[in-house]
């Protein structure tokens, strides 16, 4: 990491008082499309129940990405997920392992309505990869629920672009 998290108490405002996805957020805020880059995949299996409540053995897929602006490709956060296989539709897990799309705007446009929750625990640290020199200003792990279920475990580490979409208040 490049130096230690900072969590800028705006961006953790201005998040919590979005009613739409992270995806959206930064669409609209920054008034491009974005995409996710520099994705990786890899099918695993639960070790044990973790916050999604999975039994051991079900299926899962680990994603890593970079959320970049669709025109400027200024990096505005990495992220890592964890998405429980069995729970989502088919479509989805497809489109996310071969597909550009955010998670956000996948779940959004098979009509899944997603309730998030922070996770406790101290921040995460360790940051997946992004451009040199990047500095993360908001780290967090949330459970993303459907109807009530767990679908997803999503850990965010906010890059400093994102501060500049706070100013167009």
């Amino acid at each position: 990491m490049n130096g230690p998290v900072r969590t800028d108490p705006g961006l953790q405002a201005a998040l919590a008082a979005y009613p739409g996805s992270v995806t959206a957020f930064l669409e609209e805020r920054s008034g491009e499309p974005v995409v996710a880059t520099g994705r990786r995949h890899r099918s695993l299996t639960a070790d044990g129940p973790g916050p999604l409540g999975l039994e051991p053995g079900a299926p899962m897929v680990e994603r890593a990405a970079l959320l970049c602006g669709g025109r400027s490709g200024r990096p505005y956060l990495a992220a890592t997920s964890l998405l429980a296989v069995g729970r989502l539709p088919a479509e989805v897990i497809e489109r996310l392992a071969t597909g550009p799309e955010p998670i956000g705007r996948v779940l959004a446009e098979h009509g899944l309505g997603v309730a998030r929750t922070p996770l406790s625990g101290p921040p995460p640290t360790a940051v997946p990869p992004r451009p040199d020199g990047d500095t993360v200003v908001l780290a967090r792990t949330q459970l993303l629920t459907v109807a009530g279920v767990a679908v997803v475990v999503v850990t965010e580490w906010f890059l400093s672009a994102v501060l500049a979409l706070l100013d167009s208040d």
